[in-house]
């Protein structure tokens, strides 16, 4: 079993793996994925956030491995196994998201508070406002979004930090008042918090008025209906 595990990502800061319990779980799977039979090449050549990982041994000896898509990994040859595959990336990624490694991101990258629905509204954080939020982050913990109460639609506008680092760069999804999302497909590295997170960032950047004919001013609206001849159509719980 090797004794360190790093993980280079486009998508994250590099994280070194010293735990026993999540090298333990990695290089089991690891030789699971030694037992298939390699192909003899790559059947899909799309790159899903490609990730290298090196282990490292107590001798000075290393292994690279890469996984290139969402169900393919190379270690010398190309080897394709949907599940196995698939539970390295969460394996990785529990690693990779955790409270610390999320304040320590956002304490070593340039972040800008974007309204996702609003192009072009955005704002750049200072060293202050960066402390105030990696302290929050702290207090954050994992949950399963798919389980956790939540709205039926993200709210509008839907505000999120992008952050940029050396090498990489990654985007924090705020998803109702008490979640954070790390994932743009809604599901899989999601944290919790008491909604003081979502009060920083729409402090730091309040949503623009909107002015009546744009579309922002039909999502802000209390009520929405359209009013024809002889009907009036209730939208409110489209624009919700």
């Amino acid at each position: 079993m090797p004794s360190k595990l790093e993980i280079r990502s486009k998508l994250w800061p590099p994280i070194q793996i010293e735990d026993p319990v999540l090298l333990n779980n990695f290089w089991h799977l690891m030789q699971e994925i030694g037992k298939l039979t390699p192909r003899s090449a790559r059947l899909d050549k799309t790159d899903y956030r490609p990730m290298t990982l090196v282990a490292s041994w107590p001798s000075g000896s290393k292994k690279e491995f890469k996984l290139v898509n969402r169900d393919s990994l190379l270690y010398g040859s190309y080897y394709h196994h949907a599940f196995l595959n698939r539970r390295i990336r969460d394996l990785l990624a529990k690693a990779m998201y955790n409270p610390a490694n999320l304040a320590r991101a956002v304490l070593t990258s340039e972040i800008e508070v974007v309204l996702l629905d609003l192009p072009g509204v955005k704002r750049r954080l200072n060293e202050e406002e960066k402390n105030l939020f990696a302290l929050g982050l702290i207090d954050t913990f994992r949950v399963n979004y798919r389980e956790a109460t939540q709205p039926c639609d993200p709210p509008f506008p839907l505000y999120a930090l992008d952050l940029k680092g050396k090498g990489w760069q990654a985007r924090m999804y705020f998803a109702g008042e008490h979640y954070i999302n790390m994932d743009e497909e809604w599901y899989g590295h999601t944290f919790a918090h008491d909604g003081s997170l979502l009060r920083m960032v729409q402090e730091w950047l309040p949503v623009p008025a909107a002015k009546p004919g744009e579309l922002a001013y039909l999502y802000r609206a209390e009520e929405l209906k359209i009013v024809e001849t002889d009907t009036v159509s209730d939208l409110t719980y489209w624009k919700n």
